[in-house]
């Protein structure tokens, strides 16, 4: 039997093979990288072309003509093609497909059985599957191709002689699930075990797993399956699709990453250990022990407990991050576009360990950047505190406004500042000078030398008399976080909702995320607090605003380097 070590003067390097998408089936879909491939139930929109295949295939970039290769193959399927072709192979009708045609050699996988195909004849090889990892090594000048099943010890399968003739590229057929042509961070390592692998990586639990789904040997990915597993009933598993997390987290902060590749049909999100595990109830969103972010065609939302809060569609990524601080009871979900987009942030009083938790309709979802506890920093590009000064031409004759434009203080003496239409006249409000029309901002404000007062953003065509409609907070122009002696409350045209939070310190910090569509404050107590996002369609450009109702509120000097939450 040949053994890798009996092909030559030495091993070459393994190669880093990447997809063509020229050539990619529109019943596949392909990742951002040209590494991962998963076949996909909506037919894609790329052009057709002549390079282009019919049925499910896809060639490398590379293509190979002298000398000797290696690549590798990680599969999350169990009905697959792979091996190597000419660049003429047809890409139209049945034989266009791998092994049957005399231009490309294949390896089969189809359920626990290999066989191999060249110019339609199949020889079906002896054993199971039992690895989901597969080695392909080429020596064009010896016109030999072999493969090799990456177990323990390593297993020749079979080997191609024939004189060949033209370039050849490496050839994927995926029938069910997903393959990626690179070696994930930690793979030889998530191999050795079946619980938490390298630094106490986040796996799956295929316990949890609904029998339609395919869970990858590493746990690191979930795709929808054609096949039934014949995996034993129990009172974790769901009957849904959907899996949960073997870690389970009940103190401290975590976060990770997820890649939901071209699947336009997920939910991505934690749940506690008690959900139920029957049908429509029990899908994560849809009922109050479980929190998510969803993707349904081409609309975004986060759903809790089965209320939906819409997101904006023009989200260009497919890799989010999700970060988890328990005892502050926030969980919030992150693009990981350039720059990155906080999507929403959920705000809750956890009661349970809480498990991630995935929901696959279509395609495959894998976790990419393995779990970080008690993470110290917000791995969000960096954010400048914003100098924000305050523009006395809208102050207030109630107000009293620093020469530095850094506070305002309620006045008991009306200022005699002229009447102009840019004045606030009812009530004492100023603005920002600056004003935001995008992007992402922060800043912070001392409210301790006050105990009545609003905080907040708002268009600069608010009206500035009148009421209640010129009143921070009782227009749909205005957006604002209040204090009335201990207490806290939000409110926007007029609708005022009261936080179950009372002050804890003397310092607020206000993020706008213009894009994203979202406001959102925080109390900077120790562990800081999420208390409130407003969600909204922006369609101005936004001031922040300050009212107060007794003593002072100064803005923070700027100098925070770092947005962290």
């Amino acid at each position: 039997m040949e053994d890798l070590s009996d092909t030559g003067d030495g091993m070459p390097e393994i190669e880093d093979l990447s997809l063509d998408l020229n050539t990619a089936s529109n019943l596949l879909d392909i990742s951002n990288d040209r590494k991962f491939v998963s076949r996909s139930e909506m037919h894609r929109s790329r052009p057709e072309t002549p390079e282009r295949f019919q049925w499910p295939q896809v060639l490398s970039n590379q293509s190979f003509v002298s000398g000797r290769h290696l690549w590798e193959v990680f599969s999350e399927s169990r009905s697959w093609i792979i091996g190597m072709s000419y660049p003429s192979i047809e890409r139209k009708q049945w034989q266009s497909v791998i092994g049957n045609n005399p231009k490309s050699w294949c390896l089969v996988r189809s359920g626990n059985r290999y066989s191999v195909i060249h110019d339609k004849v199949e020889l079906w090889l002896p054993g199971e599957v039992s690895s989901s990892n597969v080695k392909i090594y080429l020596d064009y000048g010896a016109g030999r191709i072999s493969f090799y099943e990456l177990c323990d010890p390593i297993r020749h399968l079979h080997s191609f002689t024939a004189s060949f003739t033209e370039p050849l590229h490496a050839a994927l057929c995926v029938w069910e699930g997903c393959m990626t042509t690179s070696l994930p961070a930690n793979m030889e390592d998530m191999q050795q075990t079946s619980d938490i692998s390298g630094d106490g990586d986040l796996i799956l639990d295929v316990e949890t797993a609904y029998n339609k789904l395919f869970i990858s040997h590493n746990k690191k990915a979930a795709s929808w399956s054609y096949h039934w597993q014949n995996r034993p009933n129990s009172f974790k598993r769901f009957h849904c699709p959907q899996v949960l997390s073997r870690q389970r987290f009940s103190f401290g902060r975590h976060h990770w990453e997820v890649d939901v590749g071209a699947s336009e049909s997920w939910r991505i999100g934690i749940c506690y250990p008690s959900i139920d595990r029957g049908e429509w109830q029990s899908v994560i969103g849809n009922n109050r022990k479980s929190w998510c972010l969803v993707r349904s065609r081409n609309c975004y939302s986060a759903i809790h407990n089965s209320d939906v809060i819409q997101m904006p569609n023009n989200i260009s990524s497919n890799q989010f991050w999700i970060y988890l601080d328990y005892e502050a009871g926030q969980l919030s979900f992150y693009a990981l576009s350039k720059p990155i987009r906080h999507l929403h942030t959920f705000s809750a009083t956890f009661t349970e360990p809480l498990h991630a938790a995935l929901w696959v309709w279509l395609g495959c979802i894998r976790i990419t950047r393995g779990l970080n506890s008690e993470v110290s920093e917000h791995p969000l590009e960096p954010l400048k505190e914003e100098d924000i000064s305050l523009d006395l031409n809208t102050a207030s004759n109630l107000l009293n406004v620093s020469d530095d434009g850094k506070s305002a203080t309620w006045s008991y003496d009306e200022q005699n500042r002229p009447q102009t239409p840019k004045r606030f006249q009812n009530y004492p409000q100023v603005l920002s000078i600056q004003s935001f029309p995008s992007g992402r901002h922060y800043w912070v404000l001392d409210v301790g030398s006050s105990y009545s007062w609003r905080v907040g953003m708002c268009y600069p065509s608010m009206d500035r008399e009148g009421k209640p409609r010129s009143s921070l907070g009782n227009n749909d122009k205005s957006w604002s976080l209040d204090m009335d002696g201990t207490q806290y409350s939000v409110r926007h045209n007029a609708n005022t909702t009261e936080l179950p939070y009372h002050i804890s310190s003397d310092r607020v910090k206000i993020y706008l995320d213009y894009e994203a569509g979202q406001l959102s404050f925080y109390d900077l107590c120790d562990p800081v607090r999420h208390l409130h996002t407003f969600t909204a369609t922006f369609t101005e450009p936004l001031h922040a605003i300050v009212c107060v109702w007794e003593g002072r509120i100064r803005l923070s000097s700027r100098g925070i380097s770092n947005w962290e939450h």
